[in-house]
């Protein structure tokens, strides 16, 4: 079995990078956490500080599920008549299907620690209007991401663009349309998740 260096394309030394992209919620959400048990926000600067690190948590989350998309560079790849390439190149399915199942992983879980932070702070309830909410904000960054190329640093060098890009899923039917169907799936996949992972994430 030969290993090339991309798929379709699609360079592999990406996938390293995405996933160390993918964890650094975690390690925000736990500086939020943590942040949050010694010192409250009571200080004015320990507010600052939970403000700044909360936005770049939210700025970060959707790469979790811009892993799960990569998985588009398996488009057209073993059709009916290309026996031959399905032989070779078969080992790519299990690949991208492990890789996207991580960013779907990551995904339930960055956004239900964030959820049960916020319902032993602010209430269950609000924390469930958290989780409605969230899912279109993911789907605006996977899309900006994968549309528009944009990355999550992207809006502290080129906010104005970034915002220009983003209003247009609002008003422009053909974008209103594929962030409507990201964030239906989206909300499957995030709640089918949270009920199958239901006992862990406890």
């Amino acid at each position: 079995m030969c290993f090339d260096l991309t798929i379709n394309g699609y360079p592999l030394i990406y996938i390293p990078w995405n996933l160390f992209l993918l964890i650094i919620p975690f390690f925000l959400f736990f500086s939020i956490d943590t942040l949050w048990r010694k010192r409250r926000g009571k200080a004015l600067f320990d507010k600052f500080a939970l403000a700044v690190i909360t936005l770049f948590w939210l700025l970060f989350l959707p790469n979790a599920a811009y892993v799960i998309v990569d998985v588009r560079h398996l488009n057209g790849f073993c059709e009916v008549s290309q026996l031959n390439n399905c032989l070779d190149g078969s080992w790519m399915i299990m690949l991208f299907f492990t890789y996207a199942f991580l960013g779907w992983v990551a995904l339930v879980y960055n956004i239900k620690l964030m959820h049960d932070f916020l319902a032993s702070i602010i209430g269950k309830f609000k924390a469930d209007i958290f989780e409605i909410i969230i899912i279109p904000l993911i789907s605006l960054g996977v899309l900006l991401g994968l549309i528009q190329r944009w990355n999550s640093w992207d809006i502290f060098t080129a906010p104005g663009a970034v915002i220009s890009d983003a209003i247009i899923y609002f008003y422009h039917w053909p974008y209103i349309r594929i962030f409507l169907v990201y964030s239906f799936f989206l909300y499957i996949l995030y709640y089918g998740g949270s009920l199958m992972f239901k006992r862990k994430l406890k």
